[in-house]
């Protein structure tokens, strides 16, 4: 399972999770989502460290290894505060990040080797991508995800 699917797939359950917690106000599911996020940040550290091994060389560089390492080191960052500080909300608003950063590395495994006709056209998904993603994150947190106050619906 350690590959960029598999802890695709244990971000999005642990998502689901999270959002049923938030819904219901129910701790089962939030105890569930921080084992879905801290599994998956194992499966991808994993993969990270396996093409380092297979490519000689830390830390991996490359688009997709960015966007794995920045989708781990936000749930990483998001566990240590939801156990230190007891931050639950940091946890649930983090982790559609993570699957939309992986959902992104994924994608970038299918663009063109370098100097492709086709690579310079496909440009423009990328930063349409990346708006999405912030707009997204943007209206998640506004739209009472995470509210200024400092409440949580989580208890």
């Amino acid at each position: 399972m350690i590959s960029l699917y598999g802890g695709l797939v244990l971000y999005a359950v642990a998502t689901a999770f999270a959002i049923w917690s938030v819904r219901t106000g129910d701790r089962k599911g939030l105890q569930a989502a921080r084992f879905g996020a801290l599994f998956g940040a194992v499966d991808h550290i994993v993969y990270l460290v396996r093409i380092g091994i297979r490519d000689g060389h830390f830390p991996v560089t490359g688009a997709i290894e960015a966007y794995i390492f920045l989708s781990t080191a936000i749930i990483v960052v998001a566990l240590l505060l939801d156990a230190l500080r007891k931050w639950p909300v940091i946890l649930v608003a983090t982790l559609p990040l993570a699957v939309v950063t992986t959902l992104l590395a994924i994608a970038l495994t299918g663009i063109p080797v370098q100097g492709s006709p086709t690579a310079q056209a496909k440009s423009s998904v990328w930063t349409s991508l990346h708006v999405f993603k912030g707009n997204a994150i943007h209206h998640f947190v506004d739209r009472g995800g995470i509210q200024a106050s400092g409440k949580t619906r989580i208890k």
